[in-house]
């Protein structure tokens, strides 16, 4: 979610063509492509090229935000995933 704002209010992403996908998306497109999705993980709260003070701030918020169901998902900068087709 975040990162959908950052995509429209930052010059450099907008400059970049810069673009992001949804977790839902991306298991969607696993399950089409034959595959099973195996792990999956949001973290980190600290935003791509933001300023000094908003990443200590963010860096301070993250502990937090990792432990909490929803804001996790909303929140996180990150979300990994491995899978596995047979």
């Amino acid at each position: 979610m975040g990162l959908k704002i950052i995509e429209k209010v930052s010059r450099y992403h907008r400059e970049h063509a810069e673009k992001s996908y949804s977790s839902g998306l991306m298991r969607r497109w696993i399950k089409e492509a034959g595959g099973r999705l195996k792990t999956e993980k949001f973290g980190g709260f600290v935003p791509m090229l933001c300023s000094d003070k908003i990443a200590r701030l963010t860096k301070t918020l993250e502990p937090v935000i990792e432990r909490v169901p929803l804001l996790d998902l909303m929140g996180s900068a990150v979300y990994v995933m491995t899978a596995t087709r047979e």
